[in-house]
């Protein structure tokens, strides 16, 4: 099957030998700091790019000697019209950028470990890296089927495509495909995800891809757009505070029906301890995918507290499962524990829903109840008020139709503290704000679909299709 590229409207500038930050007119928040040194995979190293040998040592070598310039890093080429096979890549130093203008493919390895340790990425960007950039249009192939139809217990051994701790990182215009394991796991701060595609070959694995969260955010600032992001697990998985996620597609216009087309954009999964806040979704679009947005609690969590999050002006489409969901059970292990969770100030605000058979489910409990949940212009087409499912959810509702099986008030017989940590753990102590991101809210119209990608600008993902 052709691997389908979107081609986005950018005004590229010539960037080889000069500070690239002058070229990314698509990233709004970061700008990585890149070195003047140029690493050209096949001219100074060697690199075949035919797709069939194994360029590893070429390209390991680039990574290497640009991680140790003494001009600050620079940019390893690999130019397009070439496919690098290799296996597992470390980038170690800062201030390096990966121009990928044609394909860089992993070459399929058996790892020699135990049943279900995760191995190496395929790329690593060592701990304690800065200025860290992907771009160039190209695609990077982790050759997912290969692990997936060889592993038998498709959770044990397969590596994720990307895994980076690093600070000050931009990834932009660029495609991960057919990842064997999770796609983007970003232990990263101040970062900016924009124009990127995350993809799956459905056709391959018979609309399953197992694990392959799109992106895993576990930093702040974070900042995702302009993205389309169709995977076999969560499409964006929220693990840390001050996120904001805008004018991104999730699934697929074309199918194939029997596919997972991602888990939704989920905070969680959440286990004790864990306090997060200033999260924000908006002006994005669901289609086929199992939920919209997400929280998934375990049920043995204690001692957490999630708040101020806002889901706003959002289509959701042909949900697999339902179209909202939080689920403070989610686990194997269905044990209640004495200490409070608190989810709490969330806001749902624009959003409709269409070909959607359960437009919400809220799994909360007594011992983690829902509270303050705030439902605004909300819209299930074809749905009636028994379609809702609610357990301990509490909160308001204006211009919700159907209407919404939410309580007002606060539960009568419910009480909490917290024992806040006293380091960064609690990231509320030292918030990191995104009042200077860019807003592109409006109310009560949905008008929001960005010119800057035409795939968003399609015909089937115009927003007002299918919305009286």
């Amino acid at each position: 099957m052709m691997i389908k590229v979107i081609t986005y409207l950018l005004l590229m500038q010539k960037v080889d030998g000069i500070s690239v930050s002058d070229s990314l007119d698509g990233l709004k928040k970061v700008q990585p700091v890149i070195g003047s040194d140029i690493f050209d995979v096949v001219v100074d190293y060697g690199a075949v790019g035919d797709g069939k040998t194994d360029d590893t040592d070429a390209l390991q070598a680039a990574l290497d000697d640009c991680a140790a310039s003494r001009n600050g890093g620079g940019i390893i080429k690999l130019l397009k019209g070439y496919e690098f096979l290799s296996l597992p890549l470390t980038l170690s130093g800062s201030g390096c950028a990966l121009k990928i203008e044609g394909k860089l493919t992993q070459k399929f390895w058996q790892p020699s470990m135990s049943q279900g340790d995760i191995p190496e990425a395929f790329i690593t960007v060592s701990d304690g890296v800065s200025d860290f950039l992907i771009y160039g249009g190209g695609i990077i192939n982790g050759n997912g089927p290969t692990w997936w139809n060889s592993s038998g217990d498709t959770y044990a051994n397969r590596p994720k495509l990307l895994d980076a701790k690093a600070t000050n990182v931009a990834l932009y215009d660029i495609q991960f495909y057919n990842s064997a394991n999770h796609n983007l796991e970003m232990y990263c701060d101040n970062t900016e995800i924009a124009f990127v595609n995350i993809t799956v070959d459905w056709d391959i694995n018979d609309g399953d891809a197992p694990n392959t969260d799109g992106i895993d955010v576990h930093g702040a600032p974070f900042y995702i757009h302009d993205c389309i992001i169709d995977v076999g697990d969560d499409n964006i998985a929220i693990h840390a505070s001050d996120l904001l996620v805008e004018n991104c597609v999730f699934g697929s216009e074309d199918g194939p029906d029997n596919a997972v087309h991602g888990h939704g954009v989920s905070i969680g999964s959440i286990g004790s301890n864990i306090y997060l806040s200033n999260i924000t979704l908006r002006n994005s679009i669901f289609k086929h995918t199992h939920v919209g947005p997400n929280c998934k609690i375990h049920s043995d969590a204690t001692n957490g507290h999630i708040h101020d999050v806002l889901y706003e002006n959002l289509i959701i489409d042909s949900a697999q499962l339902e179209g909202l969901r939080i689920n403070v059970e989610y686990s194997l292990s269905q044990s209640q524990q004495s200490k409070p969770f608190v989810l709490n100030d969330f806001t749902y605000k624009n959003i409709t829903m269409i070909n959607t058979d359960v437009p919400g489910t809220f799994v909360c409990s007594d011992q983690k109840p829902c509270l303050d949940m705030h439902f605004i212009h909300i819209t299930a087409q074809g749905n009636s008020e028994d379609d809702w499912s609610c357990s301990h959810l509490y909160g308001t509702q204006d211009s919700v139709s159907p209407k919404i099986c939410v309580q007002s008030g606060f539960p009568s017989s419910y009480s909490y503290s917290f024992s806040y940590p006293v380091d960064d753990t609690y990231q509320d102590a030292n918030k990191k704000e995104l009042d200077t991101l860019p807003s592109n809210t409006v109310d009560n119209e949905i008008s929001y679909i960005p010119e800057t990608n035409p795939r968003l600008r399609s015909s089937f993902f115009d927003a007002k299709k299918n919305i009286s």
